[in-house]
């Protein structure tokens, strides 16, 4: 790889580093502001977070167990009502956190 890099004219190893460079510092930007949003998300952490993931896991097995054992046809309407349920538990948590 090296030996052909050196056949090519300068201005395109020089364009080809430079994007490399620019590749990097984009990904070190997006690492740096991946962990910024981790950490306001610790800061908003709520009581309500806790309250109801207890349910909405109880709530994801026990559709998950009836979804095994209902007929084929049957499998589609759980799973969408199992969406539909988390659906309104997150925008419970959104409610409760935005008061």
């Amino acid at each position: 790889m090296a030996g052909v890099a050196k056949n090519l004219p300068a201005e395109i190893r020089t364009a080809a580093r430079d994007l490399a460079y620019v590749a990097v510092g984009l990904g070190v930007l997006g690492y740096q502001r991946l962990q910024v949003e981790r950490a306001r998300r610790r800061r908003e952490h709520h009581p309500i977070d806790e309250l109801l993931a207890t349910p909405v896991r109880f709530a994801g097995r026990t559709m998950r167990g009836v979804a095994r054992q209902v007929p084929t046809e049957a499998t589609a309407l759980v799973e969408r009502a199992l969406g539909e349920a988390l659906r309104r538990g997150r925008d419970l948590g959104r409610i409760v956190r935005s008061r």
